[in-house]
């Protein structure tokens, strides 16, 4: 088993569980939400339980350390953080096999302030470690 984080900004706002939420108030009224909906929440199960192992044509490398997972036209980009550990960045809805150039980049990017982020909480637990009480 994985676990699945999904990111969040600065300012706690994670693309995916909005893009979800959407998807699951659309779904009442549309059968293509609802079918995109039951695909990607699918899809993010096999990938909590296989991982990148879930392979094609569900998950396909991208570059550097960032996946996508493809449910009909949404992808889903993720990242490997850790042992057993994925981050989901964020969705791209495509209109085509390919993902936007600027959409891998943001992914980058957001990987990065996550890590960034975890760096500054670990050393900020750090410091709290060895203050004498």
């Amino acid at each position: 088993m994985f676990s699945i984080i999904m990111y969040e900004d600065e300012q706690g706002r994670s693309e995916i569980a909005l893009f979800l939420k959407k998807l699951c108030v659309e779904s009442s009224e549309s059968g293509d939400a609802r079918s995109l909906l039951q695909k990607t929440v699918a899809y993010l199960d096999l990938l909590e339980e296989m991982g990148t192992l879930i392979g094609e044509p569900m998950a396909r490398y991208l570059e550097g350390n960032i996946w996508e997972l493809r449910a009909l036209h949404a992808r889903i980009l993720f990242a490997p953080i850790g042992n057993n550990t994925l981050l989901v960045l964020h969705p791209v809805v495509v209109n085509a096999d390919m993902i936007p150039r600027k959409d891998i980049e943001k992914a980058k990017r957001e990987l990065e302030s996550y890590a960034r982020r975890q760096r500054n909480n670990d050393d900020m637990e750090g410091s709290k470690r060895g203050t004498p009480s």
